[in-house]
C-alpha cells in the first residue's frame, strides 16, 4: 500500500488512472483451435458469446464486480453508500503475482488479472490431479493418457513461467462440465477471499505494512467471506472454505517460495493463523505436518470429523 498525494475526482478515475499506467500489452488467454472449439459451443449453450467474454473487461465485470456487490451486500444501505463513494475495484494486468491497495483521500482494491488466471489454471490442475478421468483436452497429450505425474509437471512449469517472466501461461487442459461447479465454488472461495483481505485494509484503516497487518487483514478475511458464504453460497462449508484457502496459500507458497519478506509472513504461516484461530491447535499442527512433512495420516482424519461439502458435486461420468 502506499499514501497518493493526487487528487482524483472519484475512486473511479482513480482506478482508470491505474489501468492506464499498469496494463501490459499481452494477452493472458492461451488459445488452442481445439481448446476453443470445445469452449465456444459450451458458451453457446449457456446462451453467451464466448468472445465477448474473453476480455479482460468483460471478465473484470462478471468477476470482480460480482464479488464485490456480494461482499457489499453484508453492509447496511448507509455503509454500502459511503464505501462506493471512497472505495472503487478493478483489475489490472501488470504482470505482479499479487492484489494490492492504494490509498488517498480515495481507496482502490486493485486485483492483478495475472494473479487470477494463475489461481484459476492452479484450481483445474487441483481438480484434475484428484479426477484424471475429468480431463477432456490437453495440448501436450492425449486425455486419456495424462498421469499425476504429468499434472504435476504442468503445475511446476506454470510456476516457473509465472514467477519468471509474470505471465502465467502453463498447458492447457480443460475439465468436463461435471467438474465446472466445483471449479467455479473453488475459484468463488478463493477469490473472494483474495478481494476481502484487500477490503479488510481499508476497513481496518491500514496505513503501514507489516507481518502483523497482514495476519489482522486475514482474520476479517475470514469473517467476511464465511458471512458471505452464509448468505449467497449456503451449500458451501466452512470445511469447503478450509480446503480452498489450504490450495490458495499452498500454491502461493510454491510461487514466492518458502521465504517472507519485510511486509507479508510466508503463505503457510498464514494458512496456519487462520486455522489455529478458526478450527483449533490441533487442527492446525496437523494441517503443518502435512504441509511441510506430507504427513496426511492425522490431517485427513481430523477433517474428516469435519461435516462433509454436500455429496455429488462430481456425478460418476456414465
Amino acid at each position: 500500500m502506499m499514501t497518493w498525494d493526487i487528487n482524483f475526482q472519484s475512486a473511479d478515475e482513480l482506478v482508470q488512472t491505474f489501468k492506464k499506467h499498469n496494463n501490459q500489452a499481452y494477452d493472458l488467454f492461451q488459445k488452442h483451435p481445439e481448446y476453443e472449439e470445445v469452449l465456444i459451443k459450451r458458451a453457446e449453450e449457456a446462451g453467451y458469446n464466448y468472445f465477448e467474454v474473453m476480455n479482460v473487461g468483460n471478465a473484470e465485470e462478471v468477476i470482480i464486480f460480482q464479488l464485490w456487490e456480494d461482499i457489499l451486500s453484508l453492509f447496511t444501505e448507509e455503509e454500502v453508500s459511503e464505501l462506493k463513494k471512497r472505495v472503487a475495484i478493478g483489475l489490472v494486468n501488470s504482470g505482479e503475482h499479487r492484489a494490492r491497495v492504494e490509498r488517498t483521500k480515495y481507496d482502490v482494491i486493485l486485483i492483478n488479472y495475472g494473479m487470477i488466471t494463475f489461481i484459476n489454471q492452479c484450481t483445474k490442475y487441483k481438480i484434475a490431479s484428484n479426477e484424471l478421468e475429468y480431463i477432456e483436452f490437453c495440448d501436450r497429450k492425449e486425455p486419456k493418457t495424462v498421469t499425476l505425474d504429468d499434472i504435476n509437471t504442468f503445475y511446476n512449469e506454470l510456476i516457473v513461467n509465472y514467477r519468471t517472466h509474470g505471465v502465467p501461461f502453463g498447458p492447457l487442459i480443460l475439465l468436463a462440465k461435471e467438474a465446472d461447479f466445483l471449479r467455479g465454488d473453488m475459484l468463488y472461495v478463493k477469490e473472494l477471499f483474495i478481494v476481502s483481505h484487500e477490503l479488510a485494509h481499508i476497513l481496518l484503516d491500514h496505513r503501514e505494512q507489516s507481518h502483523e497487518v497482514e495476519y489482522h487483514a486475514d482474520h476479517l478475511a475470514y469473517r467476511i467471506t464465511k458471512d458471505v458464504l452464509t448468505k449467497k453460497r449456503i451449500w458451501l462449508n466452512e470445511k469447503f472454505m478450509l480446503l480452498a484457502l489450504k490450495d490458495l496459500f499452498q500454491d502461493m507458497q510454491h510461487l514466492r517460495g518458502a521465504v517472507e519478506s519485510p511486509t507479508h509472513p510466508q503463505p503457510y504461516g498464514r494458512l496456519l493463523q487462520l486455522t489455529t484461530s478458526y478450527y483449533g491447535e490441533k487442527l492446525a499442527n496437523a494441517l503443518k505436518k502435512a504441509l511441510l512433512y506430507g504427513e496426511n495420516g492425522e490431517y485427513e482424519k481430523l477433517l474428516s470429523e469435519i461435516p462433509d461439502y454436500p455429496q455429488n458435486v462430481l456425478p460418476a461420468r456414465e
